[in-house]
């Protein structure tokens, strides 16, 4: 899976970081989370 995050679309850096933050944490399924992403993997252990 290839994701470009076309670095010139965001103001800043700070930008840039939280959307890369965000993928990773949201939409990027894990092997080692048995294919769930780390959102919901924590939700299933009941965490908020």
């Amino acid at each position: 899976m290839y994701i470009d995050f076309k670095q010139d679309d965001y103001d800043t850096v700070e930008d840039y970081i939280n959307a890369i933050i965000y993928n990773h944490n949201y939409l990027r399924p894990s092997y080692a989370l048995n294919y769930k992403t780390p959102i919901e993997y924590r939700t299933q252990l009941g965490f908020k």
